[in-house]
């Protein structure tokens, strides 16, 4: 390496001053930034370290007008994701993986049932793929993708054919487990609080739950509770229901934000949690883990489904033509009834 090349000054470091640092070739400093296969590990390693001390940063407007490409990839959210949970996790196993690749994550966020921000995303060819959420049964949404000729992975299923991969988690099993667990652990009135019927994964989670109901003998509960309702209004909807002579001594929460107001109206109406009610979670966030509370838990490893989303997005990436791949991942038992009781 040259060190008297070493950045004095906050003038932009060109490729050719970095191949020069280094005393390797631009063709391999293009390879190795771009995490191609055909430079060694030890050779990329070194050209990271130097293209950080210099503060090399690759001229995005260069990079497309040569290869076509924006080397970033978007995901749209809702704006009303509660990011702390949902979007935090996801988004970092994401930007773990995303590191050493040379892609950039963009983050669009459109309103329920809205798509400006894709609709310009598209329009403008931001980006060379795209992760879809919250996806419906016949999502528009993924019909406009793959029309725009952009790899795609969709967070959730839908029955919109084509070219596209998707990655979800097996709701219908968990559901159908959370049943059972909360039926071993004595209840007899199990009420699992649902999604808008949008939502492809509500089906899912309908399916296993009442598959599992039946097989226990127990009578489906419907309740006019909707999981993706504000905190407060969660709260105090759960609290009326817990108010009641006859109240549902079984709950199911698939969302773990629900989590904390649910406990709080347990305590409201001085029930005894663990015993006169019990909670089958979700638990996608780990600050639950510091909650010492007698709650079922099944395990949603949303920063793993980040990662390996974007395994699957790169992968389409590199071999648009390939056939369509669809990954369904279990939700664990971390916490059993043997634990709640």
């Amino acid at each position: 390496m040259n060190p008297s090349r070493e950045k004095t000054s906050p003038t932009r470091i060109t490729l050719y001053e970095l191949a020069d640092y280094t005393g390797v070739s631009i063709a391999t400093i293009s390879r190795a930034l771009r995490d191609l296969p055909a430079v060694r590990e030890e050779t990329k390693a070194s050209i990271r370290e130097a293209a950080l001390k210099l503060g090399y940063i690759p001229n995005q407007g260069g990079v497309r007008l040569r290869t076509g490409k924006t080397r970033a990839i978007g995901i749209v959210l809702h704006q009303e994701d509660p990011l702390y949970v949902f979007g935090y996790s996801l988004i970092q196993g994401m930007h773990e993986r995303l590191r050493k690749s040379g892609y950039t994550l963009i983050v669009l966020s459109d309103e329920k049932g809205g798509r400006k921000s894709l609709d310009e995303c598209l329009k403008g060819r931001m980006v060379d793929g795209l992760i879809l959420t919250h996806t419906t049964e016949r999502d528009p949404r993924i019909r406009s993708v793959i029309e725009a000729g952009i790899p795609l992975v969709t967070y959730g299923r839908s029955k919109i054919s084509g070219l596209y991969d998707w990655y979800d988690f097996n709701n219908e099993s968990f559901a159908y487990q959370a049943v059972q667990s909360l039926a071993e652990a004595g209840c007899d009135k199990i009420v699992m609080p649902l999604p808008s019927r949008t939502y492809n994964f509500n089906r899912y989670l309908q399916k296993g739950y009442l598959r599992a109901m039946k097989e226990q003998g127990l009578e489906p509960h419907e309740i006019n509770l909707n999981v993706d309702v504000e905190t407060r209004f969660f709260f105090k909807q759960a609290q009326e229901i817990l108010s009641q002579k006859d109240c549902p001594n079984g709950w199911i929460c698939i969302r773990d934000h629900n989590i904390l107001p649910l406990l709080s109206a347990v305590e409201k109406q001085r029930k005894v949690l663990g015993r006169e009610i019990i909670i089958a979670a979700k638990q996608a966030n780990e600050n639950l883990n510091f909650l010492n509370v007698p709650i079922i838990r099944f395990q949603q490893d949303l920063r793993l489904a980040g990662t390996r989303i974007i395994n699957t997005l790169l992968n389409r990436i590199r071999n648009p033509s390939n056939e369509s791949e669809g990954i369904l991942l279990d939700l664990p038992l971390i916490h059993s009834k043997k634990e709640v009781i």
